[in-house]
C-alpha cells in the first residue's frame, strides 16, 4: 500500500507530455493520495493539466486550480473512493471536464466551486463517469459545454444536494445520465 501527500504546493506554468502538468501520481488499488492547500495555475497536459492520479482513495481539499489546459480535466482521477472538497476550479479548458474529470465509483463533491470553465464536449466544470456519487454544496456558474455546462454525470445512484448552478452555457446546467437520481434542495 502506498501513500502520497502534497501540502501547500504552488505549481505554475508546468507542462507534461501526457499526464499531470503539475502533479502526477501512478498508484494502485488501496493506495491513498492527498492534496491539500495547493495552488495550481497555467499548467498543461493531456490528462490532468494540474493533477493526474491513477489509484483509489483520493482526497483533493482546500485547493485552487486556475487557467489549466488539458484534453481531460485540470484534475484527472482514474480510481474509486474520491473526495473533493473546499476547492475552486476556474478558467480551465478541456475537451471533457475542464475543471474535474473523474472516472471511478464512490465519489463525493463537498463545497466545490466550478466557474468559467470551458469544455468542448461534456462537463464544462465537472465530468464524472461512475456509480454512487454525492454532489453536495456545489456552485457552478458561467461554465460551457455541449452536454452539462457545469456538470456532466454518468452512472448509477447519483445524489444531488444543495447545488447552485447559474449562467452555464450551451449544454445547460447539469446533465445526469443515470437511471437512479436522487435530488434534494
Amino acid at each position: 500500500m502506498a501513500y502520497a501527500s502534497f501540502y501547500h504546493v504552488n505549481a505554475t506554468n508546468n507542462k507534461a507530455v501526457k499526464e499531470g502538468g503539475a502533479i502526477y501520481i501512478e498508484g494502485y488499488y488501496k493506495d491513498t493520495f492527498t492534496t491539500n492547500d495547493c495552488y495550481l495555475e497555467n499548467n498543461k497536459a493531456i490528462n490532468g493539466s494540474a493533477i493526474s492520479i491513477h489509484g483509489d482513495s483520493v482526497n483533493v481539499t482546500n485547493s485552487i486550480l486556475l487557467n489549466n489546459t488539458a484534453v481531460n480535466g485540470a484534475v484527472y482521477v482514474w480510481g474509486d473512493y474520491v473526495i473533493l472538497e473546499n476547492s475552486t476550479h476556474a478558467n480551465n479548458t478541456a475537451i471533457d471536464g475542464a475543471g474535474l474529470y473523474i472516472y471511478g465509483d464512490y465519489t463525493e463533491f463537498n463545497n466545490v466551486t466550478v466557474v468559467h470553465n470551458i469544455a468542448s464536449n461534456n462537463g464544462g466544470g465537472i465530468f464524472l463517469n461512475g456509480d454512487h456519487v454525492l454532489i453536495n454544496s456545489v456552485i457552478g456558474h458561467d461554465n460551457y459545454a455541449i452536454n452539462g455546462g457545469a456538470i456532466y454525470c454518468m452512472g448509477y445512484n447519483t445524489t444531488v444536494i444543495r447545488v447552485t448552478l447559474f449562467d452555464n452555457k450551451y449544454g445547460g446546467a447539469i446533465m445526469v445520465d443515470s437511471p437512479n437520481v436522487n435530488k434534494s434542495s
